[in-house]
Parts: structure tokens; sequence; C-alpha cells
């Protein structure tokens, strides 16, 4: 019953999917190709594209190269689901919503801060998760307690350039952001330690390993905050007038949601000796 039920799923995804690339056929925008695309790859049981970015403890490369952790196992699941094959499109959160829109794959498949921003240009799937963000600094840096003791134009802060948290500047007004480039959190980490910077910014979700594996004071406390400042929406996106994919990729999610597979998974891969990689 189950079976035949998601089989049914695939396709009126299908047929919705099939029905928006003809409305868009005349324009030849690229996000109607990808439609198209992705309704070839589930009919014939094919490969579908997705975007995909490393972000432990989420997606990271083990040592053969392959994508690993919640994220991929999750997307394993989905594959099953959905009878289709999936290829990976390697990406950087600064670009990885351009190549959407671009029609480089048929949707984001990494973890993706589902902010105000974003939701005027793609659409997003039901979360998965959630994350804010936390401050650090040094743990032996007493000038730092408050987010007002780190809202000065005095204070350098550095985040991930594309990422959600360039949405800190709305929290801290007047500090100066030092934005770097699709680089890992060892840097940030490396930067902050060598004291390069006051401060950085990333997700909630790392900050209990951060924290304790580097002696950084967290701001705001996450003893009593543990979600940070400005909590949003982990998910996947989808191009805007995809609403067939979209529902697609929802039923899944609450499948897993609802017979537990997706808390297990969180158990299993996000850890701290996973946040800490990359």
């Amino acid at each position: 019953m189950r079976g035949s039920s998601r089989f049914l799923r695939v396709l009126a995804f299908l047929a919705g999917i099939s029905a928006v690339a003809a409305c868009g056929s005349t324009s030849g925008s690229p996000s109607a190709s990808a439609s198209q695309n992705a309704a070839q790859a589930l009919a014939q049981g094919g490969v579908l594209k997705c975007g995909m970015a490393e972000d432990p403890p989420f997606t990271f490369l083990d040592s053969s190269g392959n994508y690993t952790s919640l994220i991929p196992a999750l997307l394993q699941k989905f594959e099953a689901y959905a009878h289709v094959k999936l290829q990976y499109v390697p990406a950087t959160y600064t670009t990885i919503v351009a190549g959407l829109q671009a029609g480089k794959y048929a949707f984001i498949c990494a973890d993706l801060h589902a902010t105000p921003a974003r939701k005027l240009v793609v659409n997003f799937t039901t979360a998965f998760s959630g994350s804010g963000d936390v401050f650090f600094v040094r743990g032996n840096d007493n000038r730092f307690s408050t987010l007002n003791d780190l809202n000065s134009p005095n204070v350098s802060v550095a985040i991930v350039a594309g990422s959600a948290s360039e949405s800190d500047s709305t929290v801290l007004t007047k500090a100066k952001f030092v934005k770097l480039a699709n680089v890992p959190t060892a840097i940030l980490v490396a930067d902050l330690s060598a004291g390069h910077v006051d401060a950085f910014a990333t997700s909630s979700y790392l900050a209990p390993a951060l924290a304790a594996q580097y002696g950084f004071k967290t701001i705001p406390d996450i003893a009593t905050q543990p979600d940070g400042v400005l909590s949003v929406p982990l998910a996947w996106a989808v191009p805007m007038q995809d609403g067939a994919l979209l529902s697609l990729l929802n039923a899944f999610l609450a499948h897993e949601q609802s017979d537990g597979d997706l808390a297990a998974l969180k158990t299993q891969w996000l850890t701290v000796a996973n946040s800490l990689k990359g």
C-alpha cells in the first residue's frame, strides 16, 4: 500500500512538473529546462542533478572524496523513495542559489538556511533542522561578554561570505564584519586564535563542539540560548515555479519525520567529532 501511494505521488509529480516545463518552454529559461530534465530523470529512473555544498556536521567529504553525513544519508533514502539516482553538483554557499536559478541542477540538496531574502528567489521544502548564529571570542578575552560589548566599530567579526551569517549585521549594527569567501570553519577558528579578528560567527549547531574544543566563549551564552540569534530553518530548495518537485520532496521528508528515521540520522551524524571536520 505504501509503495502504491508513493508511485501515485511520483506520477503526480511528473504530470505537474511537465506542465510547468511546457508553460515555460517558449521562454527557453534555464529553470524550465531543469524542470524538463527532472521529469525525464524520474520517468526513466534516471539521474537527477542537485546542488551540494560542504557544511559539517551536515555534509563533509570523507577520505575517499565522497560526500557523507546526515544530508547524504538522507538523500540516499530519497533515491530509493523516488526511484531516481542523484548526481551531486559541487557548489559553494556563495554560488549555490545562483546555480539553481541558472538551471545547473534541479534542486539544492545541501542544508540551506531558509532566510527571508532567499525565499524571494527560491522555494524551500519543510525544514529538517534549524540553526541560528553564535559569536565566538577567545576564552581569555575579558572585553566581551554580551552582544553590546561586540557592537562597536572597533570590533572585527569574521564570517563566511554568502552564508546566513551575513544577516548578523542586523544584530551587530556597528561592528566591522570581515567576509571570507568559501572558507571552512577551521579558518575562522585559526583567525580568531591568532588574534586576526576579535570574534567570528557561525551556526549554532557547531557551538558546543567549538566551545569545548577550543575554550571559546559564546555570545549569547549557549547554556541559556542554544539557538543563538536569528534562528532560521534548514531545508532544501527548488526553483520558484517547481511546485511538483517541492511536493515530492516534502512528502519524502514527512515520511522520514513520521517513522523516526530523520531523528535517528541526526543522532548518528550530528556529533561533536563531525562538527569539527572541514
